[in-house]
């Protein structure tokens, strides 16, 4: 998958004011190929290149059968009657890896409305319009609340 060899701008700092200029552009990749990644930017941009290793950040994953996933799912169900709990990837970064390494089970998880279609939750955050509506949050908050005091009870 993408999430595993791939790369995305990290941080961008201009070194003037304005619109103009020229400044460090730095990449977070993650198991890039370096062809992949000279392949991307152009030979143009690439005799700029400085590559500095960050350290290893492998991906990490959680199992699909857990006491966690099994009470996310529950209370899924009931916020929201015939909800089905389906694994899927999204490409982003959370902490969730850190936990992880720690042998600790974490999961990206929330309950959104149908007010806004599926097809477009990839486009909801980080992007143009960057919104969510106020049904997906209350969701999510109930399942939240409701999964901490099942979960630890």
């Amino acid at each position: 998958a993408f999430a595993r060899n791939g790369f995305g701008p990290f941080a961008h700092r201009e070194e003037h004011f304005g619109n103009i200029g020229r400044g460090p552009v730095r990449l977070r990749c993650l198991s890039v190929a370096i062809e992949m990644l000279r392949d991307a930017i152009g030979e143009t941009l690439w005799k700029d290149v400085e590559i500095v290793a960050e350290g290893s950040n492998p991906a990490t994953e959680s199992p699909l059968r857990s006491p966690l996933w099994d009470t996310l799912t529950s209370v899924s169900q009931k916020l929201v009657p015939g909800a089905e709990t389906i694994p899927f990837l999204i490409v982003g970064a959370t902490d969730a890896r850190f936990f992880r390494r720690k042998g600790v089970t974490a999961y990206g998880y929330g309950l959104l409305s149908g007010r806004i279609p599926f097809r477009e939750f990839a486009k909801l955050f980080h992007g143009n319009n960057e919104r969510i509506d106020q049904e997906s949050l209350r969701l999510s908050t109930e399942l939240w609340e409701q999964t901490a005091r099942a979960f630890l009870s």
